[in-house]
């Protein structure tokens, strides 16, 4: 689809209060998880500005198992002029609202200066005009307040290092995971001195309850942590893993990947797996 076909299905022309306005609309698929909506949702807002637009948005976040919270709840994005949210699911044929769901969108000329054709889950390797880019709409979504109240409840060590343990039941369920991975976390975990504590964000009560297990107090997490929670929990989780030092990862976890942005792209980071791993058990 070219660009200007792309253009013509995701703005639109409305009246509005007796004058026509042109809408964004971003529209979000109900399958996406929280991280791969704001990814999306940046990556339309790139292509808007890349397009030099500045328009009000229409923003479709439907509400379902994935996302049982509002955008509005979850963060505080000032980024808009004008913002809309839509909490239904509303079909849409165009290629980049259905077809890329988590990627974050490069022109042709940003390719080509880069060499690359994604930045997607590629951290350090990305380079630095392109998180100039991108930097400015991690930087402006701050979590909501109720996201807010639970983050204020945890106290961050200064010597801390960021835990992303993605390991739940649909991630094997995807194939995802191979024999061997806890213990790669472990041994990673156990190469720091006893003075570092672990921001730890998992989604599997018995490997959470490993961790704490064997670091102790050294484990820190959200209060009252409770695994398959609402958004507001999830999302408090994102914000702490952007607070680490530095950031273990889960491989092509989305999730790691935008803490890391909201970290200000500041942690090194160790990602534990890979895509060789996937599918070996």
């Amino acid at each position: 689809m070219s660009e200007n076909e792309q253009k013509s299905l995701i703005w639109v022309k409305r009246e509005l209060n007796g004058h026509s306005e042109w809408v964004l609309n971003i529209f979000i698929p109900h399958v996406s998880g929280i991280a791969n909506r704001i990814k999306q949702i940046f990556a339309y807002l790139h292509f808007n500005e890349y397009m030099n637009n500045n328009y009000t948005v229409d923003l479709h976040w439907p509400l379902c198992d994935t996302a049982a919270n509002t955008f509005k709840e979850l963060f505080d994005f000032r980024y808009f002029p004008r913002f809309n949210e839509i909490n239904y699911d509303v079909y849409t044929d165009t290629d980049y609202g259905e077809g890329s769901t988590w990627t974050l969108f490069l022109s042709d000329k940003e390719k080509e200066q880069a060499n690359m054709d994604s930045i997607d889950l590629k951290y350090d390797e990305i380079p630095q005009f392109l998180r100039d880019a991108f930097l400015p709409y991690f930087m402006a979504l701050k979590p909501g307040y109720k996201v807010q109240e639970i983050l204020n409840a945890v106290e961050i060590p200064e010597n801390s290092v960021a835990v992303h343990i993605r390991h739940d039941a649909v991630w094997k369920q995807w194939g995802r995971w191979a024999e061997g991975d806890i213990e790669m976390f472990l041994y990673k975990m156990k190469q720091y001195d006893e003075n570092t504590h672990f921001l730890l964000a998992c989604a599997d009560q018995g490997i959470y309850e490993m961790m704490v297990d064997t670091f102790g107090d050294r484990i820190i997490s959200i209060p009252n942590k409770k695994v398959d929670s609402n958004n507001i929990q999830d999302v408090a989780e994102m914000f702490l893993l952007s607070k680490g030092n530095e950031l273990i990862a889960t491989y092509g976890s989305t999730f790691s990947e935008v803490a890391w942005w909201l970290s200000g792209c500041r942690q090194k980071v160790v990602v534990i797996g890979s895509e060789d791993r996937w599918k070996k058990w």
